[in-house]
């Protein structure tokens, strides 16, 4: 099961409030929270080898399969966009690959970012100033960063991917910021560098 754990605005004096989001088999593993302009929480997260996911409406939780396969969702990491569309990172096994997938009007777009990579830990995604997206992922011998050349819905998916450091000894995940003028700030735990 996955829940959320919400506390009310400290100034009310109100408490913790627990809430059921996915009660669906093995749910909540790689979970990612984002929160949108008006306070309402998306969450991305892998649900019995599905990748799911959930926000709050208001009044309930609207859940929605994003991507279906063995382990489809490992390692996700989601950001919300200016307007409360997200834009998930995350790993696909079967067939190997880093994917990404945003919320558009039409419904979600997926991607396949780099084929044949084993994403091995968490990955990381910003967007940029001009709303392309970036990932940082460990690949199990490289820390790597993706940027993709358009925005999403506009032109081919084309990525551009960058080998930040060669690491064989990184401790899985990594975690990323933008900086001004689209500067990006990757952390990693590794062997030689940290």
């Amino acid at each position: 099961m996955l829940f959320v754990i919400c506390l009310g605005a400290a100034s009310a004096g109100a408490g913790w409030e627990f809430q059921t989001v996915d009660a669906d088999g093995d749910t909540g593993q790689y979970v990612s929270l984002g929160v949108d302009s008006v306070g309402r929480p998306h969450l991305t997260y892998l649900a019995s080898g599905r990748f799911k996911y959930a926000t709050w409406t208001g009044t309930s939780w609207q859940i929605e399969a994003v991507d279906r396969g063995p382990q489809a969702g490992e390692f996700a990491s989601m950001v919300l966009d200016g307007e409360g569309r997200p834009h998930a990172a995350y790993a696909h096994t079967a067939p190997s690959a880093l994917r990404y997938a945003f919320l558009g009007n039409s419904g979600w777009l997926i991607e396949t970012v780099e084929p044949d990579c084993h994403v091995a830990g968490r990955t990381s995604i910003v967007l940029e100033g001009d709303g392309r997206p970036a990932i940082a992922y460990f690949d199990g011998s490289a820390v790597k960063v993706a940027r993709r050349a358009t925005r999403p819905g506009e032109g081919e998916g084309r990525w551009e991917i960058q080998t930040v450091a060669n690491e064989e000894t990184v401790i899985p995940g990594v975690a990323m910021v933008m900086v001004p003028n689209d500067g990006l700030i990757i952390t990693y735990r590794g062997g030689q560098h940290v």
